[in-house]
């Protein structure tokens, strides 16, 4: 068990190197150093926070949904390959970003402002097939159409009923009170 932790751990690591050494990522010291549970997720606020001011997005959906995908890991990597502090595809990046190395998805500030774009993309399609929505339903509609696509929850006509996304839904939207009708 040992030995496939810090496999792992080497795995990471050398990652990171490798896109510090191509350029892809900016030094570790240009963000706040490493810290463990909510305390992974929050040490991304301040950039969050620029960023859901730049592009109109809810600063603590954001930092649910950080939490949901990664953790707060900028080096997360998915099962299906989705990468960074929000676990972008490259199918996305591709959509915003051709040509565009997937290594980029490892830059916290490249992945939150893609993420910020996407989801303002998201969020204008959900108003324009649901315009009745209340603003709760809409940032469901808009995790769910994160988690499982955006022809997923059009075809359904609201949340799809696979379990993960269910779920995923269930930890971005957590408690009502804690979202602002900031939009």
């Amino acid at each position: 068990m040992k030995l496939l932790i810090v496999t792992k751990s080497f795995r990471y690591l050398s990652v990171w190197l490798l896109l510090l050494l191509l350029g892809c990522v900016k030094s570790v010291a240009d963000y706040p150093p490493a810290a463990t549970g909510h305390h992974r997720v929050e040490r991304w606020r301040p950039l969050v926070k620029k960023i859901c001011r730049q592009y109109n997005i809810e600063e603590e959906f954001l930092m649910r949904l950080i939490a949901a995908e990664s953790g707060g890991d900028p080096n997360a990597i998915s099962s299906a390959y989705c990468r960074g502090l929000t676990q972008i595809s490259a199918a996305v990046l591709g959509d915003y970003f051709p040509g565009v190395p997937v290594e980029r998805l490892y830059d916290p500030e490249f992945n939150l402002t893609l993420c910020a774009m996407h989801l303002s993309r998201l969020r204008q399609l959900i108003r324009q097939e649901f315009p009745r929505l209340t603003y709760r339903e809409e940032l469901s509609l808009t995790a769910a159409a994160w988690h499982a696509g955006w022809g997923s929850v059009r075809r359904s006509r609201g949340v799809p009923n696979g379990p993960a996304t269910r779920l995923f839904v269930r930890r971005v939207m957590g408690n009502r009170q804690q979202f602002r009708m900031s939009f």
